[in-house]
């Protein structure tokens, strides 16, 4: 879907547990969003202590979750805001399939919006004890939350 649609998207009155995904620029997304209340989340801000990041792929991804879960809860607005959240670094979610139940089930409302930001062009820098288990694979990834959105056409494009 093009930057339109996602601008018609954002003026709605009310939302529709809306998780979408862009793949684009942070300037352009700046022009989409302009004028309605943001934050910021990056998926990195989880791993506060990386030398107690589990071995095993399935615990680290239980931990993810987890922590995922606890951090939406404490970014959620309370009463009638409205609220965009966009999140960065979602490459950690596509890698360890923790996929987007917790946006779905803690922030995501009439009120609050999730925009999962996937950067096209520029590289991804991943904490050193991350990197040598990631790989950036911008397609794949597309693929990846594809199958995870409540509604797949909900993949708003840049070009």
């Amino acid at each position: 879907m093009t930057l339109l649609d996602l601008k018609t998207l954002v003026q709605k009155p009310a939302w529709s547990k809306e998780v979408v995904l862009w793949v684009g620029s942070d300037d352009i997304l700046d022009e989409c969003l302009f004028g309605y209340p943001q934050a910021k989340f990056d998926i990195l801000d989880l791993f506060s202590e990386p030398e107690t990041f589990p071995v095993a792929e399935d615990e680290r991804r239980a931990i993810i979750k987890r922590s995922l879960n606890q951090r939406l809860k404490e970014l959620r607005p309370s009463g009638d805001n409205r609220l965009i959240l966009r999140v960065y670094n979602i490459g950690l979610i596509g890698r360890y399939r923790v996929g987007l139940g917790p946006f779905y089930d803690w922030f995501s409302g009439s009120r609050t919006m999730v925009v999962l930001c996937l950067k096209m062009l520029k590289p991804v820098s991943f904490p050193m004890h991350l990197e040598k288990d990631l790989e950036y694979h911008v397609d794949g990834l597309i693929d990846y939350f594809k199958t995870c959105l409540a509604d797949p056409n909900k993949i708003y494009m840049e070009r």
